[in-house]
């Protein structure tokens, strides 16, 4: 329950001039309380409604979204009612809108704006008055007891002296409920009665026990720690007529005492630690002292135990995946690899394997707009706008206009974010057209006044079939220089580590020291394709990637894959052998699909770890 409303309060609080994060949106609405909000009497077709706003959301890759645009949305509309017409005929379009703007109006819209602490609360629980009578969540056996205890708490600030109070700002509000509902504890109810049956403390008042288990009785359990409450200090709640922690200290030991009086027998459970991080309740200290004072004794053996035990722990690795005879038959007639299908082979097999040869493919999420691949996107499509119209033509300085880069800019954020770009986005396209206007300045003006420079091609797709496989990339840009060719990868990182390939760490036949050798297959798989499309020769062929995340823009964001010791062609050489042996290596029948070589540094990250049983590693790699 508090989740639900954690997911709300954040969304609220995402909002700017109108507009919410989109991938606040998303994880709002894919919350079961809400997915599971019935249209009639059916929910399942509020969960199709949700998960296709958020595949149209990450399609159109919108970042941020208009509740009532949402709602007016004519070719989102058109899309859910596709889907739901396979299911209900009798849902129109004005259903769907209807209800998506009942969801909007009964949860969002309630939580714009409060004038005190008081309405904050009330709006709170209509919300979740809402919930328990339209969604389907009332049918889980603890929704109840948790949303009674929330309400009655939300009530309890409504009636309260602090209930005209009003916070200057809607994040004071939040971070009040927050704060304020984090105190609050729901009592276990235990099953079955009788036998062994497991309670909460607060459920053995009145109760009486042949044998009673007391479990993790640590004294920062029982009673717990006092949590610092920096918005509703002690004092304060005091005087407010708020519950303390003395109050609930003395209503813990209470039943503690209640509880121990009631049972025959009681054994206490919990660890202590010599650096005395972890220590055994004060109410246990306290019946301990009483015992001691009986027997006269300032020893403790008589009445404890320690236990001692070892416990061996072993993490799951993945099996490696043999291929069959059909799985083999396929790829030689169906596979496609790209540059980033030879990366992801060097770094796990089992991974290339589920993307690439079972299509288990990864679900587009929403992003925010901070995010690198948004960032990426509109970096990419900017440069593709600014430089498509001269295509085929030689490049001049008065070409290169910041007036015109800049409308460029323009149309490329409100096609992401909207004509309504909030202050946020507004900052974020400054800075972008700010450092494209850099890139143009500082690299691209000084290389057309030194060279003639024609650009050939942009965006451009490839695709061959070669050693008994199709190979694919897509090109950023493709120029000639004088004579020479030259092939341009866009990238908005700065790490040109990243990408970088050793040949003195390469043997091309052992396939041990290709992850470590190569980082990127990008601009050998380039050269590859464009020498086959057009037999030009890799030798008047120059790959290279644009640094255009560095901070400092000039002539030295070009980085190829050659040096002062090795040419690009030389580089290209050893890393054609390198493709033909994985080629033949991943339609060798006898070889199977290996697991990454570095699982705690692959894996966290990745999509099919559960699938593989290493979600460890990420719990590893936070410690």
């Amino acid at each position: 329950a508090f989740g639900f409303l954690e997911s709300l309060m954040k969304l609220a609080e995402s909002e700017a001039e109108g507009t919410y994060s989109s991938m606040e949106y998303i994880k709002f609405l894919l919350h079961p309380y809400v997915k599971n909000i019935r249209l009639g009497t059916r929910s399942d077709i509020t969960r199709i409604i949700m998960h296709t706003i958020e595949e149209y959301l990450a399609e159109c890759g919108i970042v941020h979204v208009s509740l009532e645009s949402l709602e007016q949305d004519d070719a989102l509309l058109a899309s859910i009612h596709k889907r739901t017409a396979r299911v209900d005929e009798t849902i129109t379009r004005e259903h769907i809108r209807e209800h998506i703007e009942e969801i909007h109006l009964n949860t969002l819209k309630k939580f714009k704006t409060f004038p005190t602490i008081g309405e904050c609360a009330r709006s709170a629980r209509e919300i979740f008055l809402y919930i328990f009578t339209r969604s389907t969540a009332y049918l889980h056996p603890y929704f109840r007891p948790y949303v009674e205890r929330l309400t009655d708490a939300l009530d309890s600030v409504a009636s309260s002296l602090l209930a005209e109070q009003r916070f200057t700002e809607q994040a004071g509000y939040f971070s009040f409920l927050r704060h304020f509902l984090a105190t609050e504890s729901v009592p276990f109810s235990g099953t079955p009665l009788k036998g062994v049956q497991v309670l909460g403390l607060l459920e053995t008042r009145n109760l009486s026990f042949d044998t009673l288990y007391m479990l993790d009785v640590n004294d920062d359990i029982v009673p717990g720690k006092p949590e610092a409450d920096l918005l509703l200090p002690q004092q304060v709640r005091a005087r407010l007529g708020l519950e303390t922690y003395r109050d609930r200290e003395k209503l813990v030991e209470y039943y503690f005492n209640l509880a121990v009086a009631n049972a025959n027998t009681v054994y206490f459970f919990y660890t202590s630690s010599a650096s005395g991080k972890q220590e055994k309740s004060r109410f246990v200290e306290k019946l301990l002292w009483q015992m001691q004072q009986r027997d006269c004794t300032i020893s403790a053996e008589p009445y404890e135990r320690i236990a001692k035990y070892r416990v061996h722990l072993a993490n799951a690795h993945p099996q490696e995946i043999p291929k069959t005879g059909e799985m083999v038959r396929w790829m030689k007639q169906q596979l496609q690899l790209s540059a980033t299908a030879l990366d992801t082979y060097t770094t796990c097999q089992i991974k290339f394997y589920y993307r690439h040869v079972f299509h288990l493919d990864v679900k587009d999420e929403v992003s925010d707009a901070n995010d690198a691949s948004v960032v990426g996107k509109i970096v990419h499509k900017a440069l593709f706008e600014y430089f498509e119209p001269y295509t085929g033509k030689t490049l001049a300085k008065e070409m290169l206009t910041q007036e015109r880069l800049q409308e460029v800019v323009d149309s490329c954020f409100t096609n992401q974010f909207g004509a309504n770009a909030t202050g946020m986005n507004m900052l974020f396209k400054e800075q972008v057209a700010e450092h494209l206007w850099k890139f143009l300045e500082r690299y691209q003006i000084p290389l057309v006044e030194r060279e003639q420079i024609t650009i050939m091609a942009l965006e451009r797709s490839l695709q061959v079939e070669k050693w008994g496989v199709t190979l694919k990339g897509t090109i950023d840009r493709i120029e000639m220089r004088g004579t020479h060719v030259h092939i341009l990868d866009y990238k908005t990182t700065s790490d040109e580590k990243a990408l970088c390939i050793r040949l003195d760490r390469l043997i091309p036949d052992d396939s041990s020291t290709w992850q470590d050798a190569i980082q990127s297959f990008q601009l050998p798989m380039y050269m590859l394709l464009y020498n086959e499309m057009t037999d030009r020769g890799t030798e008047h062929i120059t790959p290279a990637y644009l640094f255009l995340g560095r901070t400092t823009i000039d002539g030295e964001i070009e980085g190829g894959i050659g040096n002062e010791h090795e040419s690009a062609g030389t580089v290209y050489r050893a890393i054609e052998k390198v493709i033909f042996n994985m080629i033949q290596e991943i339609l060798d029948p006898n070889h199977a699909f290996l697991p990454a070589s570095h699982i705690e540094k692959q894996c966290p990250a990745c999509p099919y770890h559960v699938m593989c049983g290493t979600q460890w590693t990420g719990v590893h790699r936070k410690f």
